[in-house]
């Protein structure tokens, strides 16, 4: 994906914005790990934290699951396959953000893009 700066006058301003899903490949992964950890019938509610950049660095998971081992089996495919637009600012400079979403782990299937 390719962003491209445009000219702005000085003194304007934009309505900042939180990160936009773009896509998700991680489908398979995600469906993978929801079978091995046994969750097959949960919806989990996940927020990501999204750099400047676009990309995920940091995943929440609620309720929270007792074992690390399963937190970090449902956040995996979750950080390496979803990308995002990043957040903007005011000024529509790109900024960190969070991203929130749910799984329907009986189906595997994370938001569409």
């Amino acid at each position: 994906m390719t962003v491209q700066a445009t000219a702005r006058s000085e003194g304007s301003s934009e309505v900042p914005r939180d990160p936009v899903l773009v896509e998700f490949k991680g489908g398979e992964a995600l469906a993978v790990a929801v079978y091995r950890q046994r969750m097959l019938s949960r919806m989990i509610n996940y927020t990501l934290t999204v750099d400047a950049d676009g990309k995920p660095t940091e995943c929440a998971l609620t309720p929270k699951l007792r074992r690390k081992a399963t937190r970090v089996a449902i956040c995996r495919p979750l950080l390496k396959y979803m990308k995002f637009e990043p957040a903007r600012d005011a000024q529509g400079n790109p900024t960190i953000g969070q991203y929130s979403s749910a799984i329907n782990m009986r189906t595997g299937i994370a938001p569409e893009s």
